[in-house]
């Protein structure tokens, strides 16, 4: 009975925690997708099954690796607009986000990207991989059905 109760849960919440699938990426945001996630996963010795869990909503501050993949995707991603010194200056590229907006989400995902970025350089976090990661959790709670993560 209680196998019952438990399957019924995780049919019940499973479109909560679900992601954009990779087919309603579109042309640009899947090839972006696909170079950030090889490259970054190389550099970070993050786990698929890490990737995977961020995906469905389990933002595990405690593992390194998924925090220091997270880190990498922004910041080779041009999500943020560099300063004149070259440094990120958490300022996201607007137009960027344009231009790989999934089909889908046409008018709604540089918004949402803005906003969040906004939320956490606003939060007055110093460290970039924080802000980074409380970004991509402001992404995910805005909108967990159409998450996007490489």
């Amino acid at each position: 009975m209680k196998m019952l109760k438990f399957l019924c849960l995780v049919i019940l919440f499973t479109p909560i925690f679900a992601s954009l699938p990779l087919k309603d990426y579109g042309p640009k945001l899947t090839e972006v997708v696909k170079h950030l996630h090889d490259e970054c996963s190389i550099l970070t010795g993050v786990t698929d099954t890490d990737i995977d869990n961020t995906r469905n909503g389990n933002f595990d501050e405690k593992n390194i690796y998924i925090m220091r993949y997270n880190a990498c995707l922004w910041l080779h991603s041009d999500a943020f607009i560099p300063s004149d010194d070259g440094v990120p200056s958490l300022h996201g590229n607007k137009n960027l986000f344009l231009d790989i907006e999934p089909p889908k989400l046409k008018g709604k995902f540089a918004k949402m990207f803005m906003r969040c970025i906004d939320e956490a350089r606003e939060s007055g976090e110093k460290n970039f991989t924080v802000l980074a990661w409380n970004a991509t959790n402001c992404l995910h709670r805005t909108d967990p059905e159409n998450f996007v993560y490489p």
